[in-house]
């Protein structure tokens, strides 16, 4: 048999002598262009190509138990007052930035400069006020647990200025300072000050409360004890 039958294939990378003995068999150096799609397909047949495996992002097995103890004690005067005075001092700030740039040209610059910087820093006195009075309102509390662990942590809620926010604190940072009302907190935690009035919130247990004011987990949970042998006779 001539040669020039056996040139498609031997472009597609195929031994003569595994052509004649009826196998294919592919040559290491990869194929010359030029190359048709039948002699392509028939040396894809020797072989079978696998697909790569999917890769999978890991399953979070993570979860946080929350257990809530006090829920919705937010103020809603605390809650005006706090958008209140952000509120002003945006404004205030737009107003001297106002005077600053309409200031008449023979006015003196920097009476005019030492005029609005009065203005705006007693409104941000104001709103800094409001801050920190906003920062020690507690609303929710609640007891957390990670799925799979004992060590147990406390979600704060607070009040904050313009939106909640939480803290994440542990069971043994916890201070009670002063109970003045049967719904009147105020304790520490690390090195700020926080109050919790319950007049209108919702609180499960009023004992898991004090419990985890005085610094005490809610649970004890013992760890895994290997067994004891059995004494032999």
């Amino acid at each position: 048999m001539p040669t020039r039958v056996y040139a498609p294939m031997l472009r597609a990378g195929l031994h003569r002598s595994s052509v004649l003995s009826g196998r294919l068999q592919s040559v290491p150096h990869a194929p010359r262009s030029g190359v048709t799609p039948a002699a392509q397909l028939l040396a894809t047949r020797a072989f079978s190509v696998r697909a790569p495996p999917k890769q999978t992002k890991p399953l979070d097995t993570k979860r946080i138990l929350e257990t809530p103890i006090v829920e919705d004690a937010d103020s809603t005067l605390m809650r005006w007052i706090g958008r209140g005075s952000a509120t002003q001092m945006y404004c205030t700030f737009i107003f001297a930035g106002k005077l600053i740039y309409e200031a008449d040209a023979a006015a003196n610059l920097y009476e005019v400069i030492a005029t609005s910087g009065a203005i705006a820093s007693a409104s941000v006195c104001v709103f800094l006020g409001a801050k920190l009075w906003c920062d020690r309102i507690v609303t929710d509390i609640a007891s957390c647990r990670n799925f799979g662990e004992k060590d147990e942590f406390v979600r704060l809620t607070i009040q904050g200025t313009l939106a909640k926010y939480a803290l994440y604190v542990s069971v043994k940072d916890f201070i009670l300072l002063q109970h003045d009302k049967p719904d009147s907190y105020k304790f520490r935690v690390g090195a700020r000050n926080f109050t919790l009035d319950l007049a209108n919130a919702k609180c499960t247990s009023r004992k898991s409360l004090e419990t985890l004011l005085q610094g005490q987990p809610l649970v004890t949970r013992k760890g895994k004890q290997p067994k004891k042998p059995r004494n032999s006779p």
